[in-house]
């Protein structure tokens, strides 16, 4: 339960501060609230290990010097699509606390606005190249700290939907 306050407390001041630090509409508030989220999450992180974003964000970064941060967004909707389908209750928990009413929609829309897909395309020119590296992607003690249980298969449909 610690964790998971720590989590959505991390995400609901990242949720309102990221648009604004992108669009270059910044007050220091929302810097601060940004070194509290990222304060917030590593908290959570050291509790529960990083997953499945994590370890395919290692090779984005490795292979392509995409910044660990970017990698790890370029995947975040597709992954939260496929947990989604074993949710246990604590997405809904977080959609609430984000206020919003459709939490897919949410990570959505702020990947959008973050222009997450065009800064992964500064460094990768397609889905293809990635899939060499989807064996490499699958860090067991990072992948099986996912919710819903994952293999390559999954890995390269997250790929090719977080691509489009």
């Amino acid at each position: 339960p610690i964790t998971l306050s720590l989590a959505e407390r991390s995400l609901l001041l990242g949720f309102n501060a990221l648009p604004k630090l992108i669009s270059g509409e910044a007050r220091s508030v929302d810097y601060d609230d940004m070194a509290e989220c990222s304060m917030l999450a590593g908290m959570a992180i050291s509790q529960t290990k990083t997953a499945l974003c994590h370890s395919i964000g290692y090779p984005l970064t490795a292979h392509f010097s995409v910044p660990h941060g970017l990698a790890c967004a370029f995947t975040m909707t597709a992954v939260l699509k496929v947990n989604m389908q074993v949710d246990d209750g604590r997405m809904d928990k977080l959609r609430q606390a984000l206020g919003c009413e459709d939490l897919l929609e949410a990570f959505q829309d702020l990947t959008s606005k973050l222009g997450v897909l065009n800064e992964i395309k500064k460094y990768i020119g397609s889905v293809a190249e990635l899939e060499p590296l989807i064996g490499d992607m699958y860090l067991k003690d990072r992948a099986d700290n996912n919710l819903a249980p994952v293999n390559e298969s999954i890995i390269r449909q997250i790929l090719i939907d977080s691509w489009s």
